[in-house]
């Protein structure tokens, strides 16, 4: 792959030039030689030897000794070497490195020596100032090592990283087959001199031919420069480096120390995916269940933070969220964790006798004895009866040295359920290494430093996804236009922020702001309530917006995406809310009597079904997400003794028909819900609650594995009624007792199931409208809750869902296009189906199945589907009902006229029609435009629709629209539609028919929108040339298209394709200069041919067929684009139609469009007029004679 390439320079004298040398190794190299060990302005001065009229170089003895005076002057470690760079070339873009990878956390109470335990981890000294981790340091890279036979874990460094990059290449070098040494020989000014030359790729001679002394030689040589590769700095440094002989382990720990505050660990998740090892530190000299005040460090002060907490809950915390957490999910991993695993350090072990420490373990075990199995799967064990790794991080060297052995030994030899493999490209090492010394740099400079490691855009994407999820990178390119490479500036000014809510010292506030706060500020913010000026206080703005790309505007866009503020409207103490700010409740908090008893959200443990405690951060992050739903108002409550504004207890107030009050605890063991309005809207709180729970469930990367429960009656402080669901309905199971409770009435309000459900005159409707046909809008609504689903919905309903796995729609918009195909497929589309769905999978939509019921059961449900139509068991309807057609023409805007009028009427059908029945119906469901896609049907003809399609993103096409039309032959949705483009795109002709693949299987079930989806597919996977109708363009003429196609206008419809899709589709245009724009107009002309060719092969259709007449019109109109410049518009055709050209339309033919008729068949049939003609004529000639 690469090899070291030493070259010998014989028979050289004074009037030598060095550039024959460098022309002879060229000719063997295709390139100018790379020396390494030596500055870049060495490498620059050979370039220009090789660059130019070697006369006006230096000649080798001059050259020589200008090298004398570097070595003299540098010191190196190398002599010079030159190196193969295509070889260097293939390194990089195709080297990987297998590495197994332990994300780790270190977790516990404030000043339980998580600082000082991550140094003893990585056999570093302890910290000589005492200062505390405001929510979190950088992640520190580990990798592990042996040395004097012991096996510890090592920091990775800038140089260890170079050394492991070096020893890699060394591998790959010494793995190439041996050297063999080649000659070229050459004349230069008719002396002679020979080159031996080591070179693994290809042997030969090379001979440079002779020049007479005052013949000029050509500034630039013929040679072959296929590819030139800009090294980088760094990759000068990973060639110049040593490789030691200490070959470091492929297993890395990324540590990430986190703070202790509570406040801050509930941030943490938000900015850092799940970790693989929780490493809890507990202070054996303190109680663990006993508790304490935590406090706030600045400048080695503490400040209370009106907050108790203890040791005890900090594990449970740690162990629980751990048990919740998805696997990390990367693109290039090849092996997930099993599990997430805890590790427990005691730290002053040095305070503490044996015999406290075995009390500590014993109460440790008993406060999780609900985990016990759990625990011994996922915590490491020091032995068979311990958990508690007892250390002194503080400790001398040598005993230092025997900590950290004993936890390296452990993670490494129990620890691999928690480990991932992932195959790291080369690249992305030589990328991290090349990114600047500073906390923020802009996404531009990360892509552009990419494009210099040989990395596509998306290759770079992948590589800062990779290190946002293994360390604290914070990349999020939807919001913000910065990646934080060092996370302190933007953790450190929500640090500050929190900050001011614990500090009251005029001392400790001047050293977090620089500016006087007023006193409502302060206490506004106490209550949660800030100004986004607020920031403009704080010491640590002057970093964290240090680049134009990220200044407050982007700081509270990206507050808002990670849902850690909610924006307000009409609070007067400030325009954004942040519960991270108010403190938690001390006292305990206790809720009057409601009508419906409280219901409990519960989390358990997958597969022993053991309960867990509540995930930390969960709270708090789902009061921002139901302050954020958008169907019922939610506002935070007054300030008040009846109401409670904690961080971990609320009062919220929700308005349905009225304003009531919803309150949420957080007992860390489970929340508790209690509602005080009617009981009839308990089932539309809970609907609400588990979205929110879901939605920061999804946010924090966890398992939805949370359930339903009441308290026991029995055994009210240590059992649980959880909620169950199968076909008969719901039942309770207890978690402790024997035999399940007897639940109160009062407990099912919150399913609206009350003994028999439903009265009887409500169970006669109810069994009447199962068999009526469900509307898409119901359907979605009940549903929307298990969107997630959509697959299992899908195949239980028996429509075709495999197409949407991958799509990059939401799932709300997947689970609606199932409803859409089942309602369109006429398959048994009844209520009773749907429900059916329900009762199959009751773990799934146990709880959908109770909204099913109670919408049914509803007047609303009566008063829209009482005149219905009812379906039989095989599909069809028992009763056509002719007012629903009236409305569903209504709704789509399509008026008798358009479907019957003009010379339409004698070819449509007497009545309404399946087809038109189905168009209809997909006219109403697509009138708003989506983000890829926007049809219509035409006004004068149902059958004719138009569309304008986003060209798929990541291909020659982005950034382009495209226009054509649909048409629709009478049997649909028997038949499928055919499809026309009508602007310039480069991928498929024009005004031709395309062949369609992906639909050759149609189903009757599928629509329009699904022929649009299979179409921007075609487009993005455009391999197969040999498709009808497909053109085979360059990329850079299929780009010059995109960019010319937002100017199309459609001459039949008068869509313009800049405004026929939502604002927010990429513009390219915007994007490039104008110079560039204007540069595209002579490819007009090519778009002429092509339009010229069409009408050659295609001739105008009869007035039978319903395609458009194709007039070729040349002209040479002078127009300006938007911004002044003239463009000189060559030639148009009337399907192909640019703003500031003639209109030339030509009339519509009347009737729906006969079968397709391929163009080369015109041809045929031409050839074979004029055989049969010249036959004819032949007879005729010989019947004269």
């Amino acid at each position: 792959m690469l090899a070291r390439q030493i070259p010998t320079i014989e028979g050289l004298d004074d009037n030598s030039n060095i550039y024959a040398v460098f022309y002879a190794m060229a000719q063997l190299e295709k390139r100018p030689p790379l020396l390494v060990g030596h500055p870049s302005f060495v490498n620059e001065l050979l370039q220009k030897c090789w660059d130019q009229d070697p006369r006006l170089r230096p000649t080798s003895t001059e050259l020589a000794e200008e090298l004398g005076k570097i070595c003299k002057n540098f010191k190196f470690g190398e002599p010079i070497f030159c190196y193969d760079e295509i070889a260097l070339e293939k390194w990089m873009e195709e080297g990987s490195v297998d590495l197994t990878v332990t994300r780790v956390n270190m977790l516990g109470a404030p000043g339980a020596g998580k600082t000082c335990s991550q140094l003893l981890l990585l056999n570093e000294d302890p910290p000589t100032n005492d200062t505390s981790t405001p929510i979190a340091c950088p992640a520190v890279r580990a990798t592990r090592v042996a040395v004097s036979d012991k096996m510890i874990w090592s920091r990775v460094t800038r140089a260890n990283l170079l050394d492991e990059l070096a020893t890699d290449l060394k591998t790959a070098t010494d793995s190439e087959q041996e050297e063999v040494p080649l000659t070229a020989t050459a004349t230069f000014y008719s002396q002679s001199w020979t080159v031996t030359y080591t070179n693994p790729m290809e042997s030969g001679n090379v001979e440079i031919p002779s020049h007479a002394p005052n013949e000029p030689i050509p500034a630039v040589l013929p040679l072959l420069q296929d590819k030139k590769y800009d090294t980088k700095a760094v990759v000068l440094e990973i060639l110049a480096t040593q490789p030691k002989e200490i070959r470091k382990s492929d297993h890395w720990l990324y540590v990430i120390d986190s703070g202790g505050q509570p406040a801050y660990q509930e941030l943490l998740p938000l900015f850092t995916r799940a970790a693989s090892l929780n490493i809890v530190t507990l202070d054996l000299s303190k109680p663990f269940n006993e508790r304490f005040d935590l406090m706030y460090r600045i400048d080695g002060k503490y400040f209370p933070c009106h907050s108790k907490s203890t040791q005890l809950a900090f594990f449970q915390s740690a162990v629980s969220t751990g048990a919740s957490f998805e696997p990390l999910d990367i693109s290039c991993i090849s092996k997930k964790p099993t599990h997430s695993m805890h590790l427990v350090l005691g730290t002053h072990y040095d305070k503490v006798s044996d015999a406290t420490l075995k009390e500590k373990e014993e109460i440790l075990m008993s406060s999780m004895s609900s985990l016990e199995s759990y625990l011994q799967n996922c915590v490491i064990s020091q032995s068979d009866d311990s958990i508690i790794f007892p250390v002194n991080a503080i400790a001398a060297s040598e005993e230092r040295a025997k900590y950290s052995e004993e936890i390296c030994k452990a993670i490494w030899y129990r620890g691999s359920d928690a480990s991932l493999k992932i195959k790291i490209p080369i690249r992305w090492f030589v990328f991290e290494l090349s990114l600047p010394e500073q906390s923020i740099v802009s996404v531009k400079e990360a892509l552009s430093i990419g494009k210099g490691c040989s990395m596509e855009k998306e290759d770079t994407k992948q590589a800062l996804k990779y290190f946002h999820d293994v360390s604290l990178m914070l990349y999020y390119p939807e919001v913000i236009n910065v990646i934080f490479i060092d996370s302190k500036p933007i953790l450190e000014i929500l640090s500050q922020l929190l900050a001011l809510t614990y500090v009251n010292k005029i001392d400790a506030i001047a050293s977090i702001s620089d500016k006087p706060l007023s006193p409502k500020i302060t206490k506004n913010l106490k209550e949660g309530f800030f100004n986004e000026d607020i920031f403009e206080h704080l010491k640590s703005r002057a970093e964290v917006f240090s680049l134009p790309e990220f200044q407050l505007s982007d700081l509270i866009r990206l507050l808002l995406h990670l849902n850690i503020i909610t924006k307000l409207e009409d609070e007067p103490k400030g325009h954004y809310f942040i519960p991270y700010a108010l403190p938690s409740y001390n006292e305990p908090v206790s809720i009057k009597e409601t009508n419906a008893k409280p219901l409990l959200i519960v989390w358990r443990e997958e597969e022993s079904e053991e309960i867990l405690p509540v995930p930390t951060g969960l709270f708090p992050l789902t009061i921002v997400h139901l302050l954020n739903q958008k169907d019922y108002v939610t506002k935070i409550s007054p300030s008040t003794s009846e109401y409670y504004k904690f961080r971990d207890a609320i009062s919220l107030r929700i308005t349905f028909t009225q304003k009531h009050t919803l309150h949420l605890i957080n007992r860390y063991t489970h929340i508790e819900v209690y509602f005080t309005g009617p009981t009839q809207h308990c089932p539309l709180v809970r609907k609400l609650l588990t979205t929110a729970i879901d939605n920061s469930s999804d946010a924090m990367h966890l398992k939805h594995n949370y359930v339903n429960a009441f308290a026991c009656p029995v055994k009210r402080n240590s059992c649980y009624c959880i909620v169950g669901f199968s076909k008969d309905g719901h039942f309770i199971n207890c978690t402790m007792c024997s035999e399940p409770a007897t639940i109160s009435d009062d407990h099912w309000n919150w399913y609206n199931i009350e003994g028999s459900i439903v009265s009887n005159k409500q169970e006669n409707f109810l069994l009447i409208i199962l068999d009526k046909k469900p509307q898409l809008d119901d359907l979605h609504r009940l549903f929307q809750s298990s969107d997630f689903q959509f697959l299992i919905i899908g195949t239980a309903l028996g429509v075709q869902v495999n197409d949407l796995q991958h799509s990059p729609m939401s799932a709300s918009d997947k689970l609606l296009l199932v409803f859409q195909r089942w309602i369109n497929s006429n398959m048994n589309i009844t209520w009773r189906k749907a429900l059916q769905v329900c009762e199959d999978y009751p773990d799934q939509f146990g709880l959908v199945k109770s909204d099913v019921i109670k919408f049914l059961s509803s007047d609303r449900a009566h008063d829209k589907y009482s005149d219905g139509p009812v379906e039989s068991n095989n599909g069809t309807q028992i009763k056509q009902d002719n007012d629903q057609s009236s409305d569903e023409i209504s709704a789509s805007g399509i008026t008798d006229d358009n479907i019957y009028g003009g010379t339409y009427v004698d070819t449509m059908p007497a009545t309404i029609t399946p087809a038109v029945r189905r168009l209809m119906k997909e006219a109403t469901e697509l009138r708003e435009p989506f983000p890829h896609y926007y049809t219509q049907p035409m006004e004068d003809n149902l059958f004719e629709w138009h569309f304008t399609i986003q060209g798929p993103p990541g291909t020659d096409y982005e950034g382009g629209r495209y226009h054509g039309h649909i048409m629709i032959s009478p049997e649909y949705p028997m038949k499928p539609p055919s499809v026309v483009f009508l602007t310039p795109n480069g991928r498929f002709k024009l005004n031709l028919e395309i062949c369609m693949c992906g639909l050759e299987t149609w189903q009757s079930y599928w629509g329009i929108s699904t022929v649009l989806l299979e179409l921007i597919d075609m487009m993005a996977t455009d391999d197969d040339r040999s498709t009808f109708g497909s053109l085979d363009c360059t990329p850079e003429e299929r780009r010059q298209l995109a960019t010319r196609s937002l100017e199309w206008v459609c001459p039949s419809c008068g869509v313009a394709n800049r405004t026929a899709l939502p604002e927010g589709s990429e513009d390219i245009v915007s994007q490039m200069p104008k110079e560039e724009v204007n540069s595209q107009q002579p490819h007009d002309l090519d778009l002429q041919k092509e339009a010229l060719l069409v009408a050659q092969f295609c001739p105008p259709s009869t007035d039978q067929s319903n395609q458009r007449n194709i007039d070729i019109k040349e002209s040479h109109d002078q127009s300006k684009d938007e911004g002044g410049t003239e463009i000189n518009k060559e030639s148009s055709t009337s399907g192909i139609r640019y703003r500031g050209q003639e209109e030339t339309d030509q009339p519509l033919s009347a009737s729906p469009p006969p079968p397709s008729f391929p163009a080369n068949m015109y041809i045929i049939l031409f050839f074979v007029i004029v055989i049969v003609i010249l036959l004819l004529l032949i007879l005729l000639l010989l019947t004269v004679k």
